[in-house]
């Protein structure tokens, strides 16, 4: 079975999903916030800024890099 991660974006639309699946008796697991240092939150923002510029590369690409790195 596949399962959908949902990022509400406030209080409001938390309650408001929780409450829809609960009527609908769908089984779900809510999860406190996710904690990251700033240093993570920057490495993040730069990295989505470098996709949106085109700075990136295809999977394919990456694996290659992966593979000479561990061999």
């Amino acid at each position: 079975m596949k399962s959908i991660v949902i990022y509400p974006e406030n209080p409001k639309q938390f309650s408001v999903i929780e409450a829809f699946l609960e009527e609908m008796k769908i089984s779900f697991k809510s999860q406190g916030e996710i904690k990251i240092s700033e240093e993570q939150k920057k490495s993040i923002l730069h990295g989505i800024k470098e996709a949106e510029g085109g700075k990136f590369i295809s999977e394919e690409e990456a694996d290659k890099i992966f593979e000479k790195c561990f061999k």
